[in-house]
């Protein structure tokens, strides 16, 4: 199960997210990039269900988490903009519970070659398009840098 979400953090501000995990020992990954805002950063708290800090980051631009949840429950993703003092902050973040495959779907060894080329092709899709969320964000951070950029020479 996959998650994308781009939001707006004002400063002095916390926002929490929460993904329910209902199977032990399954691969979460958090992908966030702070799209625009101050100096692009911005704290992050990954939480189990027993309110433990498995992950802490602070004033990071893009980072991407990947852990295992040896819990059943709700997981917290928190985005701190605290340290701004008047800069709200847009942040573009996905997550990933499993692997991108369906878990419905029969093993690989257990397809015909035919099922099994599919199915690498609906993953490497599924990989391509994150890719490509990724970018797009990485886009918008520049274009707004250059065109920022492009107008201190404007007036320069």
């Amino acid at each position: 199960m996959q998650h994308t979400l781009s939001i707006k953090i004002e400063p002095h501000r916390e926002e929490c997210f929460y993904e329910k995990i209902e199977n032990q020992n399954v691969k979460v990954t958090v992908d966030f990039q702070v799209a625009s805002g101050g100096f692009l950063d911005i704290d992050t708290k990954v939480l189990s269900p027993s309110n433990q800090i498995l992950h802490h980051l602070s004033r990071q631009t893009e980072h991407k988490i990947t852990f295992n949840a040896n819990e059943v429950g709700f997981y917290k993703v928190c985005f701190s903009n605290q340290m701004s003092t008047m800069t709200p902050k847009i942040v573009s973040f996905e997550i990933t519970v499993g692997e991108l495959g369906d878990p419905d779907v029969a093993k690989l060894e257990h397809l015909d070659p035919i099922e099994q080329a599919v199915m690498k092709l609906s993953e490497g899709m599924a990989t391509v398009q994150s890719e490509q969320r990724h970018l797009k964000t990485r886009e918008r951070i520049h274009r707004d840098l250059t065109e920022h950029a492009n107008e201190k020479m404007l007036w320069w």
